[in-house]
């Protein structure tokens, strides 16, 4: 289910962690695709979201994508459904969503990769351009970040960091600038300020 062939009711199993965004409205709720390796915290993060409540599982560690007219929608593989592992305690029953429709892909990633000040960005899946972040799971702000991100799409941004105003241009650019230069300077880089 890759490139301009795919066609409705394709299907495809991928390793992630899918969650349905409780924001109301008709029609299948938004959904988010957590991507990572084993151990990149894609249940921790989950988990994390489920409980600051506006959240439901839809499928951990494995994620069915499917096709549809709408977009690709994400399913869980029966053997699976309504469990997720939360490590120290076991595979437990949650609440969760039937299905979910693909609005944002987040891939955990290290601290040090998620970039300060990321320009639009969107991942290719199932033929079509999805919003797309890199976050670390185990940052105490993640899930805010995501939450964030989601109000921003929901306002009609086309990724999360697409909404800065056409005329803030320069104040981003001049951000980079300054975050590099800060970057640069850090102590944990090796330099003194």
């Amino acid at each position: 289910m890759t490139g301009p062939e795919a066609r409705n009711g394709d299907t495809q199993a991928i390793h992630a962690t899918a969650l349905a965004h409780e924001a109301g409205g008709a029609g299948l709720p938004e959904g988010l695709l957590l991507r990572g390796p084993s151990g990149a915290g894609k249940s921790d993060l989950a988990l994390r979201l489920i409980d600051r409540g506006g959240w439901r599982l839809v499928a951990d560690d494995r994620v069915v994508l499917t096709q549809t007219a709408s977009g690709l929608a994400l399913g869980a593989p029966a053997a699976i459904a309504g469990r997720l592992e939360v490590r120290g305690v076991g595979i437990v029953p949650v609440e969760t969503a039937a299905a979910a429709r693909l609005a944002l892909v987040v891939d955990l990633v290290r601290r040090e990769a998620v970039p300060r000040l990321p320009a639009p960005e969107t991942v290719a899946l199932g033929g079509q351009a999805v919003p797309h972040l890199r976050l670390h799971a185990f940052d105490a702000a993640t899930p805010a970040k995501i939450a964030l991100a989601f109000r921003l799409l929901a306002a009609g941004a086309a990724t999360p960091e697409g909404a800065i105003a056409p005329g803030d241009a320069d104040l981003y650019e001049g951000a980079h600038a300054l975050a590099g230069a800060a970057d640069a300077l850090s102590p944990s880089r090796g330099r003194r300020p």
